[in-house]
């Protein structure tokens, strides 16, 4: 066996390549707005039990109908709100990081010579 020759041992390199996206919609959400709520399930109810239906009208397991197991999809993400945007995440400056270990060994330097003096 020889990972470089397929069964008729040609030289040919095989690359398979998997694309996989996530979907940018919540499940539950049939408005689009971020969040599982009231005005999802009003949107809902007005298309119960349409066939053909999409995700704007309620049928978030793509069956084409809206029934009790869209329902259920909602139930189970009820009041869940998505992240709008980009997440950020406050990162501290290296100056401050610098500054605090500065006065961090102050203080301990400070208090060992306290103690040496008595």
């Amino acid at each position: 066996y020889s990972p470089y020759l397929d069964e008729w041992r040609t030289t040919e390199l095989h690359q398979y390549t998997l694309h996989y996206e996530m979907p940018d919609r919540l499940l539950g959400d049939a408005n689009g707005d971020g969040r599982v709520d009231a005005a999802d399930a009003a949107i809902m109810a007005a298309n119960w039990s349409m066939v053909g239906a999409g995700w704007g009208q309620g049928d978030f397991n793509d069956d084409g109908v809206v029934d009790a197991a869209d329902a259920k999809i909602m139930a189970v993400n009820w009041g869940y709100h998505a992240a709008v945007g980009e997440a950020t995440a406050s990162v501290p400056e290296p100056l401050a990081g610098t500054l605090l270990f500065t006065l961090l060994l102050a203080a301990i330097t400070t208090i060992g010579v306290r103690s040496n003096a008595r």
